[in-house]
C-alpha cells in the first residue's frame, strides 16, 4: 500500500476507506508544541486533531474582559460580565502543570444571577467566519484535520462554564424557569451555528463537525442527555443532509447508561472516547455496541504513568480489539501528565507501526 500523510489516514478512517497505518494525533499543541511533536517523530507519524472554528458568536450590548492574578503562587484570571442590567464576575485560577483551568468563582453566585446571565445569552449573534478553518488547513498540511467546532449543548455548557454544578442542578428544579430560559438561548445559539456549518461546507470541504461536551454519564444521565444533547446531535445530522459530514460528540467519561440512546442516535463519531481502565467501556465493547460510529479514541490517561513496556503492551491490546475494523484512531486529546510523552509517544508509535493496515 501507498505510504500516506496524516491527513490521508485520518479521512480514510472518517470515511471508511483503507489505510496504510492507524492515525496517530494530539490535539493542537495539548502535550508538546506542535512543532517539537513534528521534529521529533515526523509529520508523517504523529499529527495534530484541530479545533476549529467556522462560526463566530458576537456580542453588541454586553461583553466580557478580563485580567491576570496571581494567587498564592498560581496565575489565574479574573473575568467580568457587563450587561445593561448589571454585572458577574468569575476567577479562574491554571494548574501549574497542565495549565488547564479550575473555576473557583462562577459567573452565577445566587438565583438572580441568571437574569443577568440571560441578557448576556440574548445578545449573542452567530456570524459566518471561515479565516480560521482555512487557516488551520493550511497550517496543518498533510500532518493533521480540523474539525469544526460548535458551542457545547444548553446543559453541559451551563455547568462548565457558568455555573457551579451543585448550583445548576438545585436551580434547575428549584428555579428551573430561568434556567430553561437561558438553555433555550443557548439553543438557538447552536441552531444557528449549525445552519451556518451547513452552508459553508457547500463552498469548503468540512468533514467533521465536533459537540466539545465532555460527556460522562454520571454527570448528566439518561433522561437529561436525551433532552439537552442527543436532540441537538441528531438536529445537526438533519439540518446537514450530508453523509461525507461525521458529527462527533467530546465523550470522555462513562457512557455504558448512554450506551443504548448513542446506539440510536446520529452521532458518527466518539471524540475522545476513553476506555478502560479509565472509564467504564473496553474499546472492544464500543465496536459492538455502535458499529456504524468511529472512534477518535483517547490512549488511556492513567496508563502513561506506567513503564513503557506496560504502554507499549496496552496499546498492542487496544490496536488488536479493534479487529482491524479501521473504524478507530489513536489521539491524546486529555489532560497527560508532565513529562510522560517521551516514553509514552514512541511506545505507542512503535505498537502502531508493528500492528500494520488497520483494515482486512
Amino acid at each position: 500500500m501507498v505510504k500516506m500523510t496524516m491527513r490521508e489516514r485520518m479521512l480514510a478512517v472518517l470515511q471508511g476507506k483503507e489505510h496504510d497505518k492507524m492515525p496517530f494525533t494530539q490535539y493542537d499543541n495539548l502535550i508538546i508544541p506542535n512543532e517539537l511533536m513534528w521534529s521529533t517523530f515526523g509529520r508523517e507519524n504523529a499529527g495534530v486533531l484541530q479545533r476549529s472554528k467556522v462560526t463566530k458568536l458576537v456580542n453588541t450590548k454586553c461583553s466580557i474582559t478580563s485580567y491576570d492574578i496571581t494567587e498564592k503562587g498560581y496565575k489565574g484570571k479574573i473575568s467580568t460580565m457587563h450587561t445593561p442590567k448589571g454585572e458577574l464576575h468569575e476567577k479562574i485560577i491554571f494548574d501549574p502543570y497542565l495549565n488547564s483551568p479550575a473555576r473557583v468563582e462562577h459567573f452565577v453566585k445566587k438565583p438572580d444571577d441568571y437574569n443577568l446571565l440571560l441578557e448576556y445569552f440574548r445578545d449573542i449573534t452567530v456570524h459566518e467566519d471561515m479565516q480560521r478553518y482555512q487557516g488551520h488547513l493550511a497550517y496543518l498540511g498533510g500532518a493533521g484535520l480540523p474539525m469544526a467546532c460548535l458551542a457545547r449543548t444548553p446543559y453541559q455548557q451551563m455547568w462548565i462554564f457558568w455555573v457551579s454544578l451543585l448550583d445548576f442542578c438545585v436551580d434547575l428544579y428549584e428555579h428551573s424557569d430561568i434556567v430553561e430560559a437561558c438553555m433555550d438561548c443557548l439553543a438557538k445559539v447552536i441552531v444557528n451555528e449549525l445552519k451556518i456549518i451547513a452552508q459553508v461546507a457547500k463552498k469548503i470541504d468540512i468533514p467533521l463537525v465536533n459537540f466539545g461536551d465532555n460527556i460522562t454519564a454520571p454527570i448528566i444521565g439518561p433522561e437529561y442527555f436525551q433532552k439537552y444533547c442527543l436532540y441537538y446531535y441528531n438536529l445537526a445530522a438533519e439540518i446537514f443532509d450530508n453523509e461525507n459530514i461525521i458529527i462527533s460528540v467530546h465523550t470522555d467519561g462513562d457512557l455504558k447508561p448512554l450506551a443504548e440512546l448513542i446506539a440510536g442516535s446520529k452521532i458518527g463519531g466518539l471524540d475522545s472516547f476513553t476506555p478502560k481502565p479509565d472509564n467504564d467501556t473496553g474499546l472492544d465493547e464500543a465496536l459492538e455496541m455502535w458499529p456504524n460510529i468511529k472512534m477518535l479514541m483517547n490512549f488511556p490517561s492513567s496508563i502513561h504513568l506506567a513503564d513503557k513496556e506496560i504502554i507499549y503492551k496496552t496499546a498492542v491490546e487496544l490496536l488488536n480489539q479493534t479487529k482491524r475494523s479501521g473504524r478507530v484512531w489513536m489521539q491524546i486529546s486529555e489532560d497527560l501528565p508532565p513529562g510522560m510523552w517521551e516514553k509514552s509517544f514512541p511506545a505507542i508509535l512503535k505498537a502502531i507501526d508493528e500492528f500494520g493496515p488497520p483494515m482486512g
